[in-house]
């Protein structure tokens, strides 16, 4: 796969996941699992969180690949 298709991978997957975080964060969406004592816990705050770093991770691999990108047209 060349860089820039690997690029649009890369922006397609970063838009999908802070879709999912839009509607996470302004819907009345909750999600549980159940712990180990039988009870369910909410999750949501948490999986938003992780998403958020995830975004912020992939967003810089973005970057790398657009150093990359500039490198390889020279």
């Amino acid at each position: 796969m060349d860089l820039k298709a690997y690029r649009e991978d890369q922006l397609k997957v970063i838009a999908e996941i802070e879709f999912d975080l839009e509607f996470a964060s302004t819907r009345n969406f909750r999600m549980f699992q159940r712990g180990p004592d039988g009870v369910d816990v909410d999750i949501t705050g948490a999986h938003v969180e992780r998403c958020k770093k995830l975004v912020k991770h992939l967003k810089h691999a973005v970057e790398i690949t657009d150093v990359q990108l500039a490198n390889s047209s020279k």
